[in-house]
């Protein structure tokens, strides 16, 4: 065939280079393919040389080098090119190799089936086909043989592609033939022939079709043919021949049945014994063949291996654990893995080793494993693989380490791998503190025993608590199961701990339970060589309740102490039901934070983690779902048309909800439930440490008495630094997320400001949630029912509860007094009334009594057939009663409780989450606020919360009017089933009275406080706000504490993002009720939010503590606190509370008022087609109207254009007062506009442009808040001819510049005639603001602190100064200066280190230990110029961050003597 000659010596070099770029195809290539060669190329002779010779030929040059002889008689060597230059060319060799042979690799996959004479041989574990093709068919490559790696596609791969199915070739028949032993009378063995000699001489091998023929053990060969006919001529043939029969054995290739281990048999043990157990356990009759033993863990023990054919393989793998001579075992599937020793390479072992050197099982390197010094663990398997596959696997596991899969896969071993990460194996776990944190610790028992549950499993229920132990049920997918957690004391009694158990275990019955217990006691049975009587105590419990004891007598020790003692204290009892279903009791190596290891137990169950599929909406796609949606609408609309009974209509309410999922999964992406989030702070270096950790625990363990108790002293001791190595990787890696967040609301923000502390009552009843914290777990009154309804239900009741609020509004029907879920209502009007009230009563010299009112769980005992004669009594359309009516029939509430899920009807409640449950409840209390109440009562609610306000002259007139209101109160709530909670009830008493008159409710006295706190407000009797400012002090060091969790001086969130959390949750929260207590602070008062803030204010700059408050504000752009709490309270007292605001001379007529109410019903919407925000210039019509708005310096105008046959046929402009904004021209011009598109007669479409996308958008919403885009919307509504398109400005659109010109002359006109409009809310702001400016900046000029800031920032502005924290230092000169050290008492001297005196201009100019940075210094008269101009200059300022930096870093350095 004009092959090469085959070299019949590899060079050494083949098999000597580095790592990472080694290569041993040598010793792997007879398992992987029996064609691959290596030939020799003569000297410089490269012309006629193939493209494989050629590589081979470059490998050998560059992997290549000399072997010597060394002193010792070894021989060391010595490679050709440095390990990374010999890394980088053997890697540019892969690629040439790679990209020369993909082309024709994949045409010759594509034509493999069109070559008949072809053989191919395929993996079917690796999926590495290696073709041979004829020399005369070769028109790409110019090689004769060819291995190409092929990944073979799986099943779901060839789907998801949509590609065909690449099917695997059936088996080819094999024949083995071998030499029969033929002997003489005198015993002397027969001269054998050759095999390939004997079938030569009777057989041709034409007249059979062979594939392969190679080489096999004893001599032997093995044929391999095309087709089952010729395999079986070849047998037949010599069985028919004489000659050859005598000669040669024929026989089929026995197929290798999978393995199983039986782990810890004892020596003593007889494979008759073990067959019975298996027998016993199995069913099976016929013995197993035992293929051979393996030593054991522990001295006297070995492990078994035997063959099973795959049906006895099922049945024995299925049963985990094998009992034998009173002691239980693991059963486990063998995996046969040729593994190699010494240079960690699979498919061979050591005695074929051929490498001149091994390699490191740990570290990879050119060493043996037993004399690695390193210290991080590197697999070469990996690395390898990553390097010649461009993978990022990680290789930080030992070499030799058999999990490393990516080689495994290679070797053809089909190993099917399970990841529990606590989501299908039910685990449990010692006592071990140092659980892992995917875990909740959610049940605790006086701290003594504990249930670490993941958060993936739905609702386990307490079964019982006690001292010692506690007990909770998980209801698993084939079973419900007990879990039972004890600890006993070493030196507490046995019995109490034991008692305990027993009382659960009667309780239980006969269920499956598993106990996991520390119970301190000694015995044999369970790995102890002694016995004590605790340890009887316990093995008598167990015997008598027929338990079984999981632990195994060769296990692992569970305790180990430093001075080497052992202990298998860690006990697994369970039911006799549960035996065949535990999998794996196994106790692991993992490190621990205490003296007891992990003990895993796996059940054969699930636990179906229950998870509503939610959709990525955040991007968008509602168009798509909208139109998918729409083409399903007609069916659904006839199916409904066509109903007659509530049956039917349920099932189309069924296949609407099918509809509507069916057309989110088709639009949207799903959004992934991540139980368990990667940790940011484990590291390479912390795996090598805890694998290093587990090695000087092995050795400790198998070391000998008189060094074994240093060997664990020594443990304990790197053990120690490696939980402080934890330590700080976790304090670091928090320190990195903070400090790398792009969004200021991400993880970081929702750890420090919305960590929520759930009490452990939650997950008692499925489905309902507790009042509050200290609540009896026992009582039914401690829950109340969550609403968790489906989509289009939810979507029901919310159209159902926007009519039914648009009726009670439109038609008055609800109690102006009613503040909660009111629109036009909030907290704030709320808190308005009834400071009113008070203030009003105590003007006219009256004692005035404000009783606070708590209901006992409103929304959950309201009575269902109170809302429905409600409903009558406010003469609520017929249609919706009968649908309210229908809603809250057979309503169910189902309840996870120990005896599984119970169902129990619903009769009264609004259930949380429902989007009717506060209209109910406002139209129930509505009966109660109108009540005729005397004129000196007032009542008024928020929702359930009510307060009740009585004035009068007299202490007896008091008395009387207060017990006849609380009388009416107490009848209302009877004839409603509700009732007040007394000890939450509490009264206010504005008087001069000493003793306030008694307020009873039921006999039960209310108690008088000097301050309630209502709706988040302490209000108190003298009405000077310092129990609210007491209140909002300690709240702020709560929130300072969180805030400084990621913002910290050194490091943390960014400076802006800090900014932003202070404005958006922190300034949020003190602005709460500002308009009552801050509308006209006190000194004091603002001295004091001063102080609130600036702890806020040390934070964001990262400045020392003796920084001034005034600094600070100047430097971050935060204006006082008092004053930005001043502003919001006059914004709200105007808009909202429609309150005039005398001291700045602003009444509230001047301003809009913006709109609650609906004012057309909400089944009124505009057409599809009537709103466009798409360009409409594009393609204008002949006739349109174009309107615009514009400001200038002169003022505001606005305009429209009639336009027709691009010609101006009419107009219309006007000039507005320059207090008005662009927003209100636009409006004005739309409104005119469409009112002129409503007087014109003819009935065709009429489109109005504007440029402005707000504007159409605020006037095709049915609720906007503003009055002219109200007015437009109803036009809009009444006119569905007139159509509203947005137009693209300044595009030079005839009509739309023609409007601009028309609203600029308007504004620029010196007309009087100007159209008067009330000012808008975002005028009022910035007047506000303006004000705030001055207020501000004449403080910063009074202030007598901040001197130096004030000299290079004269001016106060909200825009933040540019400076880092180093020049925050340096600037306000409270920093790492030896001056400002002793000017606090810190330094004994204020001179530096350098002998002159250390203030901030020194290290910048003349210091000579920061020479490297200077500055030149100024002249004593221009040091206020100096420092003003080098903040002004970025490189000076680099200069000076620098300065500070060192300072910083050096301290020792900087401190005088």
């Amino acid at each position: 065939m004009g092959k090469p000659k085959k070299k019949q010596q590899i060079n050494d070099a083949d098999n000597s280079t580095s790592h990472p770029s080694r290569e041993r195809s040598n010793s792997t290539s007879s398992e992987i393919s029996t064609t691959s060669s290596v030939v020799s190329i003569d000297m410089y002779n490269y012309e006629d040389a193939s493209f494989s010779e050629l590589i081979v030929e470059l490998k050998s040059i560059i992997n290549g080098g000399t072997s010597t002889t060394t002193d010792q008689g070894g021989s060391k060597f010595r490679a050709s090119l440095k390990m990374d230059l010999s890394h980088r060319a053997n890697k540019l060799i892969d690629a040439i190799e790679f990209k020369y042979h993909l082309p024709a690799a994949k045409q010759k996959v594509k034509i493999m089936k069109d070559f008949s004479c072809s053989t191919s041989w395929e993996s079917k574990e690796q999926g590495i086909q290696t073709i041979q093709t004829p020399s005369t068919q070769q028109p790409v490559l110019p090689t004769t043989e060819v291995m190409v790696e092929v990944q073979t596609p799986t099943y779901a791969t060839s789907l998801k592609k949509g590609k065909e199915i690449i099917h695997k070739r059936p088996n080819q028949p094999t024949i083995l033939l071998y030499h029969k032993e033929l002997y003489d009378d005198g015993n002397q063995k027969m001269e054998k022939k050759g095999l390939e000699h004997l079938l030569r001489e009777e057989l041709s091998c034409n007249e059979v079709n062979l594939s392969n023929i190679k080489p096999v053990r004893n001599n032997g060969i093995a044929i391999t043919c095309k087709k089952e006919g010729d395999a079986q001529a070849i047998l037949d043939k010599i069985a028919n021949t004489e000659s050859l029969n005598k000669l040669i054995t024929a026989r089929r290739p026995k197929k290798r049945h999978p393995s199983i281990i039986i782990y810890g048999i004892s020596d003593q043990t007889t494979n008759e014994e073990l067959q019975d157990a298996l027998r016993h356990r199995t069913g099976i009759e016929n013995d197993i063949k035992l293929r051979f033993k393996l030593r054991g863990r522990t001295e006297g023990t070995s492990h078994w291996v035997f063959e099973t054919p795959s049906d006895k393989f099922q049945k024995n793998s299925m049963i985990k654990k094998l009992p034998i001579n009173w002691s239980m075992h693991n059963v486990r599937e063998c995996f046969h893995i040729k593994k190699c020793q010494r240079c960690q390479a699979y498919g061979h072992l050591v005695n074929n080793f051929k490498n001149i050197k091994p390699f490191c099982g740990f570290c990879g390197n050119r060493h043996q494993t037993s004399q690695c010094r390193a210290t991080v663990a590197c697999c070469i398997n990996c690395n390898d693989e990553n390097r010649r596959k461009g993978t990022k696997t990680s290789s930080d596991q030992l070499g030799k380490n058999k999990r490393c899969l990516k080689q495994l896969t290679k070797c053809g071993c089909k190993i099917s791998i399970i990841l529990c990460l606590y989501k299908r194996t039910l685990c449990t776990q010692g006592r071990d503190s140092g659980y892992p944190s995917g875990l909740k610790c959610i049940f605790f028992s006086k701290k003594k025993a504990a249930i670490l549950s993941p958060s993936n499993i739905n609702n386990p229920i307490i079964m019982d608590k006690k001292t010692n132990a506690i007990a909770i049920k998980v209801h698993t997918d084939n079973f419900p199961i007990t879990i039972i957690s004890a600890y006993s004391s070493p030196q507490e009694n046995i019995e109490r701990t034991l008692e305990e158990l027993q009382s659960i275990l009667v309780a239980i019955k006969k269920e499956n339970f598993i106990i996991c217990a520390d119970l301190n006691g000694h015995h044999s049975f369970w790995g102890y060589s002694n016995e004590d009587p605790r340890g009887q105590k316990i093995l008598d419990f167990v015997l008598a309740n027929n338990l079984f004891i999981s632990n195994t007598s060769d296990a692992p020790p569970t305790h180990l102490n430093y001075n080497g003692s052992k202990g298998w204290s860690d006990l697994s009892i369970c039911s006799h039901q549960l035996i065949n279903k535990i999998s794996t009791w196994e106790v692991l190596e993992d490190t621990t934070n205490s003296d007891h290891q992990y003990i895993q137990i796996k059940l054969n169950t699930n636990i179906t983690s229950f998870k509503l599929k939610r959709y990525k909406t955040l991007h968008g796609n509602f168009q798509k779902f909208t139109e998918s949606f729409r083409t399903r609408v007609p069916k659904l609309e006839e199916k409904i048309s066509l109903c007659s009974t509530p049956e039917v209509l349920n099932s189309i309410a069924q296949t609407l909800q099918q509809e509507i999922i069916s057309a989110c999964n088709y639009s949207f992406k799903i959004r992934q439930h991540k139980l368990i989030s990667n940790t940011t702070w484990w590291t390479a270096n912390l795996e090598s440490e805890k694998k290093r950790l587990i090695a000087l625990r092995r050795r400790a363990q198998r070391s000998g008495a008189d060094e074994q108790q240093a060997r664990f002293r020594f443990f304990k001791a790197e053990r120690t630094k490696y939980m402080g190595k934890i330590r700080s990787s976790k304090t670091n890696g928090w320190k990195n997320v903070c400090s790398s967040a792009k969004n200021p609301y991400g993880k970081h923000y929702k750890s420090a400001f919305r960590k929520v502390v759930l009490p452990t009552q939650l997950s008692v009843l499925q489905g309902n949630s507790p009042q509050g914290v200290g609540k009896d777990p026992k009582e039914p009154s401690s829950y109340r029912p969550i609403a968790l309804l489906p989509t289009i239900g939810k979507v029901l009741e919310k159209l159902l509860t926007q009519r039914l609020t648009f009726f009670l509004e439109n038609g008055n029907k609800l109690n102006e007094h009613q503040h909660g879920f009111r629109e036009g209502k909030s907290v704030d009007t709320a808190l308005a009334s009834f400071m009113e009230e008070i203030q009003k009563g105590r003007s006219q010299g009256n004692h005035v009594l404000a009783i606070s009112l708590d209901i006992k769980g409103a929304f959950d005992n309201i009575l269902h057939h109170a809302i429905i004669n409600n409903l009558k009594k406010a003469e609520v359309p017929s249609n919706l009663q009968n649908i309210f009516e229908n809603i809250l029939k057979n309503r169910k509430v189902l309840l996870n409780t120990q005896e599984g899920l119970v169902s129990r009807d619903q009769r009264k409640g609004c259930p949380q989450g429902s989007c009717s449950g506060p209209a109910l409840w406002n139209l129930v209390v509505n009966s109660l606020l109108n009540i005729h109440w005397s004129p000196n009562v007032h009542m008024q609610a928020f929702a359930d919360y009510l307060v009740l306000i009585t004035k009068s002259s007299t202490k007896e007139g008091l008395k009387v009017l207060t017990n006849d209101a609380m009388t009416q109160i107490v009848n209302w709530a009877e004839s409603n089933l509700l009732t007040i909670s007394h000890e939450k009830s509490n009264f206010l008493m504005y008087s001069k009275l000493v003793a306030a008159p008694p307020v009873l409710w039921k006999n039960h006295r209310i108690k008088r406080l000097h301050a309630i706190k209502f709706l988040g407000i302490d209000i108190d009797d003298k009405l000077n706000w310092n129990s609210y400012i007491r209140y909002l002090s300690q709240k702020t060091q709560i929130l300072n504490q969180n805030f400084l969790k990621i913002a910290c001086p050194s490091w943390g969130i960014s400076r802006s993002h800090r900014l932003l959390l202070y404005k958006t949750v922190i300034e949020r929260v003190f602005a709460h009720g500002s308009s009552i207590w801050c509308i006209n602070p006190t000194a004091k008062i603002s001295r004091k939010l001063d102080s609130i803030q600036r702890s806020f204010l040390l934070s964001i700059s990262g400045a020392y503590r003796t920084t001034s408050t005034a600094v600070l504000q100047v430097l971050l752009g935060l204006p006082p606190l008092a004053l930005k709490l001043q502003q919001e309270a006059v914004i709200t007292n105007l808009i909202r509370l429609r309150k005039p605001e005398l001291t700045l001379q602003l009444l509230p007529d001047n301003y809009e008022q913006p709109l609650s109410r609906r004012t057309s019903h909400p089944s009124l919407y505009l057409l599809k087609d009537q709103i466009s925000l798409s360009d409409g210039g594009l393609s204008p019509p002949s006739e349109a109207i174009y309107t615009d708005g514009s400001k200038t310096e002169k003022g505001v105008g606005a305009a429209y254009c009639r336009i027709a046959q691009n010609r101006i046929i009419e107009s219309w402009f006007v000039k507005l007062p320059s207090q008005a904004t662009v927003f209100q021209a636009e409006l004005l011009a739309l409104r005119k506009a469409v009112e002129l598109a409503k007087t014109m007669v003819n009935q065709t479409p009429i489109k109005i442009f504007t440029d402005n996308r707000a504007a159409i958008q605020a006037s095709s919403n049915p609720k906007s808040k503003n009055h002219m885009a109200r007015q437009i919307f109803l036009s809009l509504l009444s006119s569905p001819n007139i159509k509203l398109n947005w137009i693209k400005a300044h595009a030079v659109y005839f009509g739309n510049e023609s409007a601009d010109l028309q609203a600029k002359s308007a504004a620029d006109s010196e007309t009087t005639n100007i159209h008067q409009i009330k000012f808008s809310k975002a005028f009022l702001k910035t007047h506000l603001k303006k004000f705030l400016t001055q207020e501000w900046q004449r403080t910063w000029e009074d202030a007598t602190t901040g001197r130096p800031i004030h000299n290079i920032i004269p001016k106060v502005s909200f825009d933040p100064a540019c400076w880092i924290r180093e020049e925050i230092l340096f600037f306000t000169q409270h920093g790492p200066f030896s001056s400002y050290f002793n000017r606090f008492k810190i330094f004994p001297s204020p001179n530096c280190s350098c002998g002159q005196v250390g203030t901030p201009l020194h290290y910048a100019t003349e210091c000579i230990l920061t020479s490297s940075w200077h500055i030149k210094k100024p002249a004593e008269n221009l040091q206020k110029i100096w420092f003003l101009r080098v903040a002004a200059n970025k490189n000076s300022r680099l200069l000076i961050r620098k300065i500070v930096q060192h300072i910083n870093n050096n301290r020792a350095l900087f401190r005088p003597d």
